[in-house]
């Protein structure tokens, strides 16, 4: 067996920009209706379904699936939120800022390296 689950390597899917931007947009969506919209800012169950549809309305033939696709996307932002989120309101945040002009974070080029470090 190769990778996990016996996958070979043949659902990996590289995310481009417009579908990233689409993944982003389909996280409000279902948010906003929420019929899929849960507590704790979570998602209730079916989510990934109700996604994988979106995805395909708006970007035909793009083969995207709920798992493991999305569901692998969704863990990969939320641990990007959670690190941005840290650096910004974390307990060792006094070197690092916001720029809300780039919705970016901002350090020193030393503070960052030191950062990247760490992870």
């Amino acid at each position: 067996m190769n990778g996990l689950y016996g996958m070979t390597g043949r659902n990996k899917h590289t995310w481009t920009t417009k579908e990233d931007a689409r993944f982003i947009e389909t996280l409000f969506e279902l948010h906003v209706s929420e019929k899929y919209s849960g507590a704790d800012n979570g998602f209730k169950p079916g989510y990934l379904k109700a996604m994988q549809q979106l995805q395909n309305v708006s970007l035909c033939n793009s083969g995207l699936k709920a798992w493991p696709h999305i569901k692998s996307m969704t863990k990969t932002w939320k641990n990007h939120f959670n690190i941005m989120h840290n650096m910004i309101y974390g307990t060792n945040t006094i070197e690092f800022g916001w720029d809300t002009n780039k919705c970016c974070g901002t350090a020193d080029a030393e503070v960052w390296d030191e950062f990247i470090k760490q992870l």
